[in-house]
């Protein structure tokens, strides 16, 4: 079989589902794969996915801003020399470490990460190789955030003209990129006006380990929220308004409803920040997270499982298809979506049949309410809902279309 070289930005046992999933895949049909990456994170929670691939891990430089006012000044008058020097560094570790002639695809997968894709540009046109780029997230996704205050100014214009800057360099190196893959519609309608060879392949579940199972008795009904939250993308008052509800309407009480966070320290403060919680704090719990393997079994125990997305006409980020979600459809128990994005995953939550978008305090409180009666009948909840279109978000689905464009390419190229 051929060989693919992989250069990404993250790669397994750190946050690296996508490409994880699909090394592990393709590994069991007869596809090699050699990574070239980015200095490992610390975060093993995909060490389960790690194989007996070659993995280069690149040392990066990072930028070293002062404290004080000047920091984030600083910090933006360096990216653009930051971004040229990692380059560097992923071109150099190729060269050091690889063999051209071994490869007959490179495929690169970056979420924001620049200098992934023109270091994978640069390697390609060097070595005479086809190339494939995976954009997993792109910077027009998200707002733009604008501070006030005069003594920013300064670095607020310059910050724009840099992104404006890194964004051309980066459309400048996807119109020639071979084929272009991506994970949402946004996304995909955006580059394909760079690149007509622009394909979509969602991001899934794993089937080996997401997937459902009869309802489990529990004593607590558990509202269950895994992985990051981001305040930009997130919006959580509507939700904490209808525990409060309820629980002014005396229907439940901590001894026997709970809303646990799986999520890192750093997202615990944004959640407690909110101006509605310690009204309810008797019924939060919060986790770090844990190794995926563990994920499957948190899942089927949760009664309703959390989504917070923002619409995308209050702030304007777009595309957004958190893989948590995936996962929550896999185990068809219900999910609850506040307050939705007014785009794709309202849509295809719809479509699955998995749950409900909530835009209002009525709509959640009398969701959960529901759901909460149907666990003091039953012990557990479960959501009948559309397996057929569930299972087209399966990573083994994934790495075939994968398969097949790295088919094509290897005919098109030979």
């Amino acid at each position: 079989m051929p060989r693919i070289l992989l250069i990404a930005d993250l790669y397994v046992p750190n946050f690296a589902p996508r490409m994880g999933y699909l090394v592990k895949n393709l590994r069991s049909a007869g596809w090699e794969f050699d990574i070239l990456t980015g200095p490992d994170d610390g975060d093993i929670r995909y060490r389960s996915l790690v194989g007996n691939e070659k993995v280069i891990r690149c040392s990066l430089s990072k930028i070293k801003s002062p404290e004080g006012f000047l920091e984030n000044l600083y910090f933006t008058c360096m990216k653009i020399p930051l971004f040229f020097k990692q380059t560097k560094q992923y071109v150099h570790a190729a060269h050091k470490y690889l063999n051209p002639s071994d490869y007959q695809i490179i495929l690169c997968s970056a979420a924001f990460s620049l200098p992934v894709i023109q270091a994978s540009r640069i390697l390609a046109k060097k070595w005479d190789k086809p190339w494939i780029a995976d954009i997993r997230d792109i910077h027009e996704q998200m707002p733009i955030h604008k501070k006030g205050g005069k003594k920013i100014k300064v670095t607020r214009f310059l910050n724009r003209i840099t992104f404006k800057y890194l964004i051309n360099l980066r459309n400048k190196n996807l119109i020639q990129a071979n084929i272009i893959t991506t994970v949402s519609p946004f996304n995909k309608d955006l580059l394909q006006k760079l690149n007509p060879s622009t394909f979509l392949i969602y991001n899934g579940f794993d089937p080996e380990s997401f997937f459902p199972t009869p309802g489990i008795k529990q004593n607590v009904f558990k509202l269950i929220y895994t992985g990051i939250f981001i305040n930009y993308c997130s919006d959580i008052d509507i939700f904490f308004q209808s525990v409060d509800k309820l629980q002014l309407q005396r229907k439940i009480s901590p001894d026997t409803f709970s809303v646990c966070f799986y999520t890192p320290e750093w997202c615990k403060n944004s959640i407690k920040s909110n101006v509605h919680f310690d009204k309810i704090s008797a019924f939060i719990s919060f986790k770090d997270p844990v190794d995926t393997s563990e994920i499957p079994k948190i899942l089927h125990e949760a009664s309703i499982l959390l989504l917070f997305i923002k619409s995308v006409h209050a702030n304007k980020s777009q595309g957004i298809i958190p893989t948590k979600y995936f996962e929550y459809l896999a185990v068809e128990r219900p999910i609850l979506l506040v307050p939705g994005d007014n785009a794709y995953l309202e849509e295809s939550l719809l479509a699955s049949g998995a749950g409900i978008t909530a835009k209002n305090v009525e709509t959640t409180s009398q969701f959960i309410y529901e759901k909460y009666q149907e666990w003091e009948k039953n012990g557990f909840t479960i959501q009948d809902v559309n397996k057929d279109y569930i299972q087209g978000f399966s990573r083994k689905k994934q790495a075939l279309q994968f398969q097949g464009l790295f088919e094509d390419m290897l005919k098109k190229y030979s």
